[in-house]
């Protein structure tokens, strides 16, 4: 418990960090998207591809692909739990999209890679990178198709729907992390020694482009929509509850379950606030969920480990 406790304030200094940036206007939206590409494409991919530079084992093949597996089937089965929730709470149009998107799918990325490196290590990242791999296909093809169907705007899906599918490059070092691990290849000294200090600095511009998020959300509609909060509590303590009820008996890698607990027990993914934009349906909703369960995931985490204690 020490060490999660340590790892969120960690982390909650550098959102600081990231917040009194925003609001000291070291930091705008123009300097956001550049951190944010920085992150995406060199940081993220670096530190995934260093997660998977180990030699070639067994047990962690078996581990990968149980890890795999799961991440296919909790994130499917969110997503029909997601429809169900906004049956069950009348959630209306432009909005069920975020609700949808919040239950299915965590923040691997931003939030779960640098929180499983910090309280597992590099084996925890190593299985986080394979978790992504449905995650980012998912995320990319259903998540959009939701999105799009949920379009307040009607002519969203009309300009939109050609956009081509990009290979986001966390799913490409993924995939070629997994291929050198299996061919037991290691990458030379200089270059790993490169990736490393690239890698470092994943987790502190991710909580750096999160606390500038937070600086630039209105605080009214966080403390008075209810509804918010039950989405809230539904990603970040329900869920992993479930999974963990449902997989502990069966999983005797201590690691595997915790990573897999504790990426389901993320806050919602950042990249929904980007679709919401792109695709039309509510980006104000979709920040909203993205700051709350960010923000509430500071008290459910130590929650989530008592249940792996």
């Amino acid at each position: 418990m020490a060490a999660i406790l340590d790892s969120l304030i960690i982390l909650g200094l550098l959102l600081l960090t990231g917040f009194a940036a925003r609001k000291l206007r070291l930091i705008d939206d123009h300097i956001t998207v550049g951190l944010s590409s920085l992150m995406i494409f060199l940081a993220l991919p670096a530190r995934i591809l260093m997660s998977l530079q180990r030699p070639f084992e067994a047990e962690l093949l078996d581990g990968a692909i149980l890890v795999f597996v799961l991440s296919v089937v909790i994130q499917s089965v969110s997503i029909g739990l997601g429809f169900l929730a906004c049956r069950l709470f009348r959630i209306k149009d432009g909005l069920r999209s975020v609700w949808i998107l919040t239950i299915a799918f965590c923040n691997v990325g931003y939030m779960g890679i640098p929180f499983i490196g910090l309280v597992i290590g590099d084996e925890g990242v190593f299985y986080c990178a394979i978790y992504n791999i449905p995650f980012t296909l998912l995320m990319n093809t259903l998540g959009i198709a939701i999105t799009r169907r949920d379009s307040k705007e009607k002519t969203a899906d009309k300009t939109t729907s050609k956009a081509k599918f990009r290979v986001p490059p966390a799913l490409v070092a993924s995939i070629v992390g997994v291929v050198l691990f299996v061919c037991s290849v290691g990458l030379p000294r200089q270059i790993g020694g490169f990736l490393d200090l690239m890698g470092e600095m994943s987790t502190p511009l991710a909580m750096i482009i999160i606390g500038g998020l937070f600086a630039k959300n209105k605080l009214k509609p966080l403390l008075t929509d209810w509804k918010l909060y039950i989405l809230a509590a539904i990603r970040l303590l329900v869920i992993p509850t479930v999974v963990f009820l449902i997989v502990s008996p069966f999983i005797t890698d201590k690691t595997v379950l915790s990573v897999v607990v504790y990426l389901t027990a993320m806050p919602a993914a950042a990249i929904m606030g980007v679709f919401a934009v792109r695709y039309g349906s509510d980006a104000e909703a979709a920040s909203n969920s993205i700051v709350l369960t960010t923000a509430a995931s500071a008290l459910t985490l130590p929650i989530v480990a008592l249940l792996l204690k």
